[in-house]
């Protein structure tokens, strides 16, 4: 008979515990690992990633980083192995975007650079950049907030995806799902 009791006995101070049909229950959770063994465990985590992905390319264009698409384009959700998955963000800069640089020396060839592009457009940005030592580039996080403020949305539609597949197992068992 399945259930929990409590008895007092030897393996602790006044207090231990027994758990009739365990049997049962061990076998019921080793049918429950095994409908999430590898490759569906990367399949669940895959689409927490997809909506932390989706989240990410909607904070790139909300905070307008976008010039040629690039950024926007690089940020995918991606199987990292049998187990788990993750965003990836493929172009360089885009750690630059995410936490910023601080202080960072000119080098003559961009020196050269910002002058020539005083020259043609005539803005003085280009001026003060091209006379100045070193620059620095605020971070502007797009990951990040894509993960902390859509924690909960990436569980329930992680758990939502293990329900589905619990059931059509079920099914494929005689269940009635």
């Amino acid at each position: 008979m399945a259930g929990t009791y409590f008895r007092t006995g030897k393996t602790a101070p006044g207090f231990g515990m027994n758990v009739a049909g365990v049997k049962e229950v061990v076998a019921t959770f080793g049918d429950i690992a095994r409908a999430f063994s590898p490759p569906e465990l990367a399949s669940l985590m895959l689409v927490g990633a997809e909506i932390i992905a989706e989240h990410a390319r909607n904070n790139v264009l909300d905070q307008e980083l976008v010039d040629t698409g690039d950024l926007y384009d690089s940020i995918e959700a991606y199987k990292i192995n049998q187990w788990s998955a993750g965003v990836k963000v493929s172009v360089v800069y885009g750690a630059v975007h995410e936490f910023g640089l601080e202080r960072q020396p000119i080098t003559p060839k961009q020196r050269r650079f910002f002058w020539a592009k005083f020259k043609e457009t005539g803005e003085s940005m280009w001026k003060a950049l091209a006379l100045s030592e070193t620059y620095t580039i605020p971070a502007r996080p797009y990951l990040r907030p894509a993960i902390d403020e859509n924690r909960q949305e990436t569980l329930r539609a992680i758990m939502r995806e293990m329900a589905s597949v619990l059931t059509k197992k079920a099914r494929l068992h005689g269940g009635k799902g």
